[in-house]
């Protein structure tokens, strides 16, 4: 969906089907006024309306594995609905719009595309969605701002995969970053959906107004610089302790109040002499599981991990605490129960993204951001 282009009928309005208390428009509403589009980026547009007086376009989801205006060879998922041959989507919806001046771009899903990119495919983690991901939002703003009045650094906004996906697939949506904006993903947001499994629909969740707004509030953070709390704690150093093995995660961007650590799971850690392993090819096996409690900073924006006996003795015979991960499983935070991982902002209640990270000094390091198409 393109934001800061009025609809032809004025600003986005979403048909409603209500499910016991909660609201949650489908995809088949949708498709029943003419528009197959993603319900999700449909409220996102409306909360936008609502919140900020945005106009929004919609625009075929199905274009989400479409990066075909870069490289005629890649192509796309097969999908009954919509023509998926390698330039249809492309040329026929978005190219069109070039020459139009738009404020950014709300994106769903493309996890279909990580068939492209084989050079980039060295490990486990380094998914083909990696390269994927940074070259389609590096072409379609090279075009946008080549062809109209829109600025170079065009905000780009998705969701994040959530639940019965590959956990890789995050990871590459963030180019191994944990949370966006960051170095290889500038001016783009992102809203995290790890929370809303659903056991009926699987990967197209139902959920759709929650991950909607926030979507929504990332951009109005980003997009559109208002002093808007929007991401959720992000996890920004790994610290260990020599006396007891604890290992303690301290959260940036933690929000009025810190932390809300709402269980003792999600989280793991890898040894230090296999944190290459560990953070290259994901090696389950080379995790065991830690408890979180929370920490004692007055900024209540640490978390401290504890291992059982024995993990700890396994652990501190091959070097101690090396890297930490959370919530990495394709059904995390207690799934199928909603709102349940174990990391949230107390300020807006807003979860902390899937991470890797490793202590300071191991052999773990983010794969270099992909160069600009030529």
């Amino acid at each position: 969906m393109l934001m800061g282009l009025a609809h032809p009928h004025g600003n986005v309005c979403v048909h409603e089907e209500r499910a016991g208390d909660s609201v949650h428009p489908s995809e088949s509403s949708i498709y029943r006024q003419g528009l197959a589009c993603s319900a999700c980026l449909w409220c996102g547009g409306r909360c936008l309306c609502d919140d900020a007086g945005v106009g929004i376009t919609p625009l075929s989801s199905f274009a989400s594995c479409d990066r075909c205006g870069v490289d005629a060879n890649i192509g796309c998922a097969e999908n009954k609905n919509v023509p998926q041959n390698a330039t249809s989507v492309y040329n026929t919806m978005i190219a069109p719009l070039h020459t139009t001046t738009i404020t950014g771009v709300l994106w769903w899903q493309g996890e279909a595309s990580g068939a492209g990119c084989p050079q980039q495919q060295t490990n486990k983690t380094t998914a083909t969605y990696y390269c994927m991901w940074q070259s389609m939002i590096q072409d379609w703003r090279s075009r946008w701002a080549l062809h109209s009045n829109t600025i170079a650094e065009l905000p780009f906004g998705f969701v994040q995969l959530e639940p019965t996906a590959n956990p890789s697939v995050r990871w590459d949506e963030t180019a191994h970053r944990i949370s966006t904006p960051n170095v290889c993903l500038p001016c783009v947001f992102m809203a995290v959906a790890l929370d809303y499994g659903d056991t009926v629909a699987g990967v197209h969740t139902r959920y759709k107004r929650p991950i909607a707004e926030r979507l929504a509030l990332s951009a109005r953070g980003v997009a559109y610089s208002e002093s808007v709390y929007f991401s959720g704690p992000v996890a920004a150093e790994v610290s260990t302790s020599s006396t007891d093995g604890t290992a303690i995660v301290t959260f940036n961007s933690s929000g009025v109040g810190g932390v809300d650590l709402r269980g003792p799971g999600g989280f793991s850690v890898c040894a230090v002499k296999n944190v290459a392993l560990c953070y290259e090819w994901a090696n389950d096996a080379l995790f065991v599981d830690a408890t979180a409690t929370i920490g004692t900073s007055p900024l209540n924006n640490e978390v401290v991990l504890t291992l059982s006996p024995a993990d700890r003795q396994k652990i501190a015979s091959l070097g101690g605490v090396g890297l930490v991960r959370y919530e990495w499983a394709a059904l995390p935070c207690n799934w199928p129960t909603l709102e349940d991982c174990a990391i949230y902002s107390i300020e807006g209640g807003l979860p902390a993204p899937p991470f890797m990270l490793a202590v300071s000094g191991a052999a773990a390091q983010p794969p270099p951001c992909i160069p600009p198409q030529q």
